[in-house]
């Protein structure tokens, strides 16, 4: 199975999972029990799977509180804004890959890019 291979925290209340296999949850803490907010599928997993350097996060408080989370491995990367201080969940998001392009429009060939790491 999947490991969770990074932790972090989101909001006071609110924490972000990410797992080997392409996924990643927003968890809500205030109650007895943990419950997941919103679920991520399909995050890029190229090679040997996701590490913790492939993840990036930054909380956003305004126009609204938000997360943003980049996710970039081998030649594939996804960027979104989750909402932060829901308590009903949200439906399963499948994340759109996006391939890398050059100045000019054009894919970056696989064997051409290598994302090892993104930083906040």
């Amino acid at each position: 199975g999947a490991g969770i291979i990074c932790v972090k925290a989101a909001s006071r209340h609110e924490l972000f999972t990410v797992a080997s296999d392409g996924s990643a949850a927003l968890w809500r803490l205030t109650g007895s029990i943990p419950k997941p907010i919103c679920v991520l599928r399909g995050l890029p997993n190229y090679g040997s799977g996701l590490r913790s350097s492939n993840v990036s996060i930054n909380a956003c408080m305004k126009p609204k509180p938000a997360l943003q989370v980049l996710v970039a491995r081998g030649h594939k990367a996804v960027s979104l804004a989750l909402p932060l201080g829901k308590s009903t969940p949200l439906a399963p998001i499948d994340c759109a890959r996006r391939l890398f392009v050059d100045v000019h429009g054009q894919r970056i060939p696989r064997g051409q890019l290598a994302v090892k790491a993104c930083v906040s």
